[in-house]
């Protein structure tokens, strides 16, 4: 991935708006998704301790 981008900075030099134009939306996913995976992990541990609070209360 890193290595296309190199490839066309050395190709084209003037055509770095073309470079942001593609870098940016992927750039952006990868972040949307390492934010989704941390969200989703953090809700699941919420939950998953607040489910053992509440069974070890029930049943203590």
């Amino acid at each position: 991935m890193f290595s296309n981008l190199l490839d066309k900075c050395v190709d084209d030099k003037p055509n770095t708006s073309e470079i942001f134009i593609w870098f940016i939306p992927v750039l952006f996913k990868s972040l949307y998704r390492v934010t989704g995976v941390v969200i989703f992990s953090v809700v699941i541990q919420t939950l998953h301790w607040r489910y053992d609070k509440l069974y070890h209360l029930k049943w203590n």
